[in-house]
């Protein structure tokens, strides 16, 4: 009787180990997870980094059907103006009080329309 207690006991053990064990690699799971986050958001911040630092260049005049265009994103020609290839994104973002990401899509637009040199 009493070693039937101490199997039934030592089965309990087991299946307690066993348990534990899962729980382990579950956190681990979660951890590694974690870490993916982290590395993703610390990937995101250097290419807003890099983006904001951008300095973009007008190759030319804009046209008019073009600067048509143009006025679905407000303050675009202000913006323009201070695409001198010495302002950055994050600067021209700052003078203008402008959020950096409309100054972001504008650049695109104009980069999309051949306007802007790489």
């Amino acid at each position: 009787s009493l070693r039937k207690e101490l199997e039934k006991l030592e089965l309990e053990w087991k299946k307690l180990e066993e348990e534990w064990k899962k729980i382990g690699l579950k956190e681990e799971l979660l951890s590694v997870e974690e870490e993916k986050e982290k590395e993703k958001k610390e990937d995101e911040s250097r290419e807003d980094e890099s983006v904001l630092s951008y300095k973009p260049t007008l190759k030319g005049p804009i046209k008019f059907t073009d600067k048509i265009r143009l006025l679905a994103y407000p303050g675009a020609f202000d913006v323009i103006k201070l695409m001198d290839g010495n302002h950055t994104v994050k600067e021209i973002s700052t003078s203008l009080g402008k959020k950096p990401e409309d100054i972001i899509k504008l650049v695109s637009e104009l980069r999309k329309s051949g306007y802007i040199a790489d």
